[in-house]
């Protein structure tokens, strides 16, 4: 039996219950025990990282898989997972537990089980029973041999349970004819504080990875009256967050020394058998974060003396009918995602089992300081004992490799940002860097020697491939949008009929790029072009059309690597459409023309910068990730001067929220760049010449390869209700031949040329120039 587990997770959610019974009650004290002995392993495991488990979702499913067990497979799952050893003990505490289980008016909270039979595999009637009425389950035949289809209809039923935050939970290669049953608990929270962080207080802010070592977070920041306790014996503050609903909130306990996580994480018993009972007014910053985690939990549970389910002489003799094959358990994992932001959190999370066949008050004191700006834990909990519970210690987006790659993307974006204004010299241009990077980085991984050590260079990408990999591996999961705005980026490569591609590039093109790979004739040029196209048109929602040139295309033709990147956001502050009108802009201080104009005051991010003689204002849309930066210059015709300090441009940080008068124009734009003489000016020659060493592309005995042309094409839209912004880059190859007194607002009038950008975590998505 394979056991599967996903879970998505967002903070502590606590459900009191006026008549826990004392089987809830037990199971509760039972769910701490196993929650602090899966904590141990996972902090061995991610030495210095993050984390997050779902123990609820994992006990439920276990649970259900226990009831099925018998002799010494049946009382090491009882002692693993601090569960009763009678099986009516254990149907009667879900029957009572799962019902609980539930949301009302304020917030969502749902759990669903299923059970996927082989086709013909008998379930024993009693054991049918138990599913259904102390677990709630569904219970459904499928044919595992057709391992697509029948993953995909898994995954389908996960993701619908879990409003699509747990996706491709199964994995259609674990699927064979052996395999026997499938099953599955999906778990989903939903919740809005009582108290909403007000989103302009939420600035970049310190976080202490260690005493002598910080970088820089989205902090929430609120100051309310919470449940709050300092414990001297753990050297630690509690703080409660509620939820509306008044039933359920999110825990944090911060160490009161940056580097006091480890010594901490030793009595988790303790932290979590801590009660907070009194509530004082607090003054808290929080990490605004989103956590995803997969979890292999099989070796865990062996450790915790769980052995003979995972081996061929498992009994779960529960589960047949008489006569039907034997059943292990191969594999428990499990996947989890969180999302906290001003407005509350989402978490969700997805258990599978996989089943085979064997083989083998007096005055008023100040408010508490509640800083969590260095590593914390945090979980949630209900009746029915911990459903979540995780550590922070660095975000994703603030990994050691991520924030290599962004300050290599800023200094990639001011190289080709100067190449771009000779070029275009008094006139717009725009330009999306992090696609050029993504290709182009799936291009690096396949090059050698030289070759490589240029496009490393040049690229700002590290030399060593395997850092590459592992660096995209973490950077493309973030560019994926949320409920408020979308982000897409997608990868294809387009490879010659007959052309035989390294097992080895494909699955690192496929495993750390995401990157889809199909066979064409290129010799077809108008046909293989509008295929191409058409894919990049898919992908960018018809926004870029006609990027590759059939002129391009000929027999000597081998690869095309194309990266789409596309972006739709609504700002969080819209403009009102009747105040935009027709103003001046002015190309030179003599000289002008008429343009849309939109117009809103707001409090805004914003910096006057002497040095540079320019303002930045930073202009959020809603999701709270991603903003567009406008750079203006405070002469009409300093553009030059600001251009010629870009690295210092895009390096500036906006840390203040001030009242802002902003005029801004309405605009679209649409550019192609053609990046190999802007490349090359950046030192990448030998990747366009016969001597160019791509060998990690193609198996031996194959053609080698050049890069002919690479040619990127952008489209961006502004207007008072947000923007929507598209690019898409291909990689051609060829064979070789205080409040004191409220000020007036800041003015900042975009009439006269100036540079804006979009960022996001990853980077500069988009970056350009507005001149006429």
């Amino acid at each position: 039996m394979k056991l599967f587990v996903s879970c998505v997770a967002f903070c502590m959610i606590q459900l009191v219950s006026s008549e826990d019974s004392p089987l809830v009650q037990q199971f509760a004290t039972g769910s701490v025990q196993f929650t602090a002995d899966v904590y141990r392993q996972l902090k061995e495991i991610n030495d210095g990282d993050n984390f997050l488990f779902c123990p609820l979702s994992a006990l439920i499913i276990l649970g259900l898989t226990q009831t099925a067990a018998r002799g010494i497979t049946a009382q090491q799952l009882s002692n693993g997972l601090h569960l009763p050893e009678d099986r009516k003990t254990v149907e009667q505490t879900f029957q009572q537990l799962l019902p609980t289980l539930k949301g009302n008016d304020k917030y969502t909270l749902t759990s669903a089980n299923k059970i996927y039979v082989k086709n013909g595999y008998k379930i024993n009637e009693e054991y049918k029973n138990i599913a259904q009425n102390s677990f709630g389950a569904e219970i459904q035949n499928i044919n595992f041999e057709e391992k697509n289809a029948a993953a995909a209809e898994m995954n389908d039923w996960v993701a619908s349970k879990t409003h699509d935050k747990i996706r491709d939970l199964i994995d259609p290669s674990t699927l064979s004819k052996d395999s026997r049953l499938m099953l599955i608990n999906a778990l989903y929270f939903k919740g809005s504080w009582r108290y909403t962080f007000n989103e302009r207080n939420t600035l970049k802010r310190k976080f202490f990875t260690k005493s002598d070592n910080h970088i820089e977070v989205d902090m929430m920041e609120a100051t309310r009256y919470f449940k709050y306790h300092s414990s001297s014996t753990l050297d630690a503050q509690f703080l409660e967050i509620p939820y509306q609903g008044d039933d359920v909130s999110m825990v944090v306990v911060l160490p009161n020394q940056v580097e006091g996580l480890s010594t901490l994480e030793n009595s988790i018993e303790a932290v979590l058998n801590t009660k907070l009972d009194w509530n004082v007014e607090v003054h808290l910053q929080l990490p605004k974060f989103k956590r995803e985690t997969k979890v292999k939990l099989t070796k865990i549970l062996q450790k915790l003396g769980i052995t003979d389910a995972f081996e061929d002489w498992a009994d779960f003799s529960g589960f047949g009918e008489p006569g039907q094959q034997p059943i292990k358990i191969s594999d428990v994992v499990q996947k989890s995602v969180i999302e906290v932001d001003e407005k509350g959190t989402v978490a969700a999370a997805a258990t599978a089992v996989h089943a085979v066949k064997t083989y083998s008050l007096i005055q008023k004191p100040p408010p508490k300081q509640f800083i969590a700006d260095h590593p914390f834990i945090y979980f949630i909990k209900s009746p029915a004992g911990v459903m979540f519970i995780g550590r922070y210690w660095v975000s994703s987006e603030n990994s050691p490799l991520f924030q290599q790659f962004a300050t290599g993307s800023v200094q990639f974006t001011a190289d080709v940002y100067k190449q771009l204004k000779e070029i275009n010299n008094g006139d717009n241009f725009l330009v999306c860097p992090l696609s050029a990077l993504i290709i182009l980085g799936l291009t690096q991984t396949a090059a050698r020697g030289l070759t490589a050590q240029q496009l490393s260079n040049g690229l700002h990408l590290p030399e060593d491939r395997k850092t590459v990999e592992q660096t995209f591996q973490q950077l493309l999961p973030t560019l994926k949008g949320n409920d408020k705005y979308t982000l897409t980026s997608a990868n294809k490569i387009y490879v010659k009929n007959g052309y035989k591609i390294k097992e080895e590039y494909k699955n690192l093109a496929q495993n750390s790029f995401g990157a889809e790979i199909q066979n064409i004739n290129f010799e077809e040029r108008t046909a293989a072009a509008a295929e191409i196209n058409g894919w990049v048109a898919s992908k960018s929602e018809n926004k870029i059309r006609d990027l590759i040139d059939p002129l391009k295309l000929s027999k000597s033709s081998l690869l095309v690597l194309i990266n789409a990147l596309y972006f739709k956001g609504s700002w969080v502050y819209p403009f009102y459409e009747g105040a935009t009108r027709k103003q001046n802009f002015f190309t030179k201080s003599d000289n002008h023309i008429e343009i849309d104009m939109m117009d809103n005051t707001e409090y805004f991010k914003y910096h006057s910068s002497s040095n540079l003689d320019a303002q930045f204002l930073e202009i959020p849309y809603k999701g709270g990730d991603v903003s567009m930066v406008v750079v203006l210059p405070n002469q009409a015709e300093g553009l030059s001067a600001l251009e010629n300090s870009i690295e210092a441009v895009l390096n500036t940080k906006l840390d203040w929220n001030v009242e802002v008068h902003l005029q801004l124009p309405k605009f679209k734009r649409e550019t192609k760049v053609e990046l190999t003489k802007i490349l090359q000016n950046l030192g990448i020659t030998d990747a366009f010449e016969d001597w160019a060493d791509f060998s990690g592309f193609a198996e031996p005995g194959q053609q080698s390869i050049k890069i002919s042309d690479v040619v990127q094409k952008s489209v961006i839209e502004v207007d008072e209700k947000g923007t929507v912004a598209a690019a898409a880059t291909a990689v051609l190859t060829m064979d070789t031949m205080s409040f004191i007194e409220k000020p007036p607002p800041k003015e900042f009038i975009a009439d006269h040329p100036f540079i804006y950008f979009i960022k996001s975590p990853a980077g500069v998505m988009f970056i350009g120039r507005y001149v006429k």
